[in-house]
């Protein structure tokens, strides 16, 4: 069999073979795109990743020498920031930190022109540090793995001043990136802390042999 056929021009026979040739080639096309985009995929996550070590390179050392600064304020205005640190915030609404706070609440109210300097850079540094995980520049599970409970804590501490600036100002956006990442970071430590609480209680649970007594006569 020969792959040209004499009965047909030149012209014919190249346009006959052109067309697995274009195929081939097509195919080999298409194989190369789908290596760039997984390759690109790849990248990009590791970059994210990265972005998300700078970041709290850059952003923790500053946010964890302000919060010694405010903890020592707080400390000499005999205010709890420890107890502050540990009630979950959900709403961050003024209704919402009188409830929860109680006493503390006044005391951080009639000291608020005291602490307003250093709390106000703390919630600038957090602002930036959660902007790229919200914009999804930054993949924010891998920092969740290395500083969610420090995050958590420092908005916490920090919810009186975040709901002041808002109604002063009269906008809700105010350190809004920082609450939409503490809303997924509180969350999914949530779970994970009712997960354990399920594992621990099925490995209890797998301990016990329950016995009983059968009527006579009955296995």
């Amino acid at each position: 069999m020969s792959f040209f056929d004499s009965t047909k021009s030149l012209v014919e026979n190249i346009y006959f073979l052109s067309a697995p040739i274009i195929m081939l080639v097509s195919i080999f096309g298409l194989i190369q795109i789908w290596i760039a985009k997984q390759t690109l995929k790849i990248n990009s996550k590791r970059d994210a990743a990265l972005l998300s070590f700078q970041l709290g390179e850059k952003y923790m050392p500053k946010i964890s020498s302000l919060y010694q600064k405010i903890g020592a304020q707080m400390i000499e205005l005999k205010i709890d920031h420890l107890k502050l640190e540990s009630i979950p915030i959900k709403n961050f609404n003024d209704q919402e930190l009188k409830s929860l706070l109680k006493d503390q609440y006044d005391l951080i109210a009639s000291n608020y022109s005291t602490l307003k300097v250093n709390f106000y850079k703390l919630l600038d540094e957090l602002e930036n540090f959660s902007l790229p995980f919200i914009t999804k520049i930054a993949d924010e599970e891998v920092a969740f793995n290395n500083e969610c409970l420090n995050f958590l804590q420092k908005v916490r501490l920090a919810a009186y001043f975040i709901v002041k600036e808002r109604a002063e100002m009269n906008l809700e956006i105010y350190y809004d990136n920082t609450t939409k990442l503490y809303a997924i970071w509180s969350e999914r430590f949530e779970a994970l802390k009712i997960d354990a609480q399920i594992g621990n209680l099925k490995e209890t649970r797998s301990k016990i042999k329950p016995k009983k007594i059968n009527p006579l006569g009955v296995k």
